[in-house]
């Protein structure tokens, strides 16, 4: 899994901030920061060989704003 707040702007570039290896289909990635864009792309990796494909179509997805609790239990304002 391959994502930033910049797109590539290239069809099968990988050229991304960050990078995650991941064996599972679903991903969950933490840490991002609120109210921003980030751009995601997959890459397959061949352990026999080492080789890695170019990446997927890019995707983006705006991340929700924060929310603010107060008090014990939470309380959303």
């Amino acid at each position: 899994m391959h994502y930033g707040k910049n797109s590539t702007g290239e069809f099968g570039s990988c050229n991304y901030e960050h990078a995650v290896d991941v064996t599972d289909p679903g991903v969950t990635i933490a840490g991002l920061d609120f109210s921003t864009r980030y751009y995601f792309a997959v890459s397959a990796y061949d352990n026999n060989s080492g080789s890695r494909s170019m990446c997927s179509d890019e995707v983006s997805k705006l991340t929700p704003e924060e929310e603010l609790y107060i008090g014990d239990p939470p309380v959303k304002v």
